[in-house]
């Protein structure tokens, strides 16, 4: 059985995303995600599943599909689990290019199998920030070289007299 799971884009301006909470009818899914917002680079992601029709933690597959912004291209990620007790799926992707991914997520549990479909919104990193306090780092450096050079031509003055 195929289910469309039809939630709101990822925003990654929107902190109400972090963790992402899908509900199916077979599996309840929450995927966390350790840099939030969502930008260009390589981003970890934890998975709780939940199998609702057996009410008990989730011990099959879990892959993901992550389709570039034009759908040149499809990726599938592998969810690896835990060692037992903890139930947790670790995941990681690079996201090399920015803008709206759609997102497929496909759970296995014996016979029990959902997809889900989601989109994700990859941003730019703010190079605003970085280009700014490069180039205030320049700018101190030079500022106390200028004051040296300053001095020390006002020292040979004063010994000159």
């Amino acid at each position: 059985m195929i289910f469309f799971v039809s939630i709101n884009s990822l925003s990654s301006d929107s902190e109400l995303t972090n963790p992402l909470l899908i509900k199916g009818n077979k599996f309840n899914v929450s995927i966390e995600f350790y840099n939030f917002p969502l930008k260009l680079g390589e981003q970890f992601f934890d998975l709780e599943i939940l199998n609702i029709s057996e009410d008990t933690n989730f011990k099959g597959n879990a892959d993901f599909y992550f389709n570039t912004p034009g759908k040149n291209k499809r990726y599938k990620v592998v969810a690896l689990k835990l060692p037992a007790p903890d139930l947790i799926y670790k995941s990681a992707f690079t996201f090399k290019q920015s803008g709206i991914w759609d997102v497929e997520l496909i759970l296995r549990e014996g016979n029990d199998y959902e997809e889900f479909y989601f989109k994700m919104n990859i941003q730019d990193p703010n190079l605003g920030t970085f280009k700014y306090g490069y180039l205030l780092m320049l700018f101190v450096p030079l500022l106390i070289l200028i004051a040296i050079i300053s001095l020390y031509r006002e020292s040979r003055k004063n010994t000159d007299k």
